[in-house]
């Protein structure tokens, strides 16, 4: 019964983390690729690196 339970639990953390992916980081990417002036600057790749991995951390902490 705990093991069944904690597979269950796995699945809604996983499917929460999922959310907050496509919640947060999608539009993000859509925006910068789409609405950037200057795609091919350093800042503008690190600050994509930076929120990737920022979300990254969280959903890691998360779970």
């Amino acid at each position: 019964m705990i093991k069944r339970k904690n597979i269950k639990l796995a699945k809604v953390k996983s499917l929460y983390s999922i959310c907050v992916i496509l919640v947060f980081f999608v539009p993000h990417v859509a925006y910068n690729h789409f609405f950037a002036l200057n795609k091919n600057s350093p800042e503008f790749m690190t600050e994509s690196f930076l929120f990737f991995f920022s979300f990254l951390f969280f959903i890691l902490f998360k779970l």
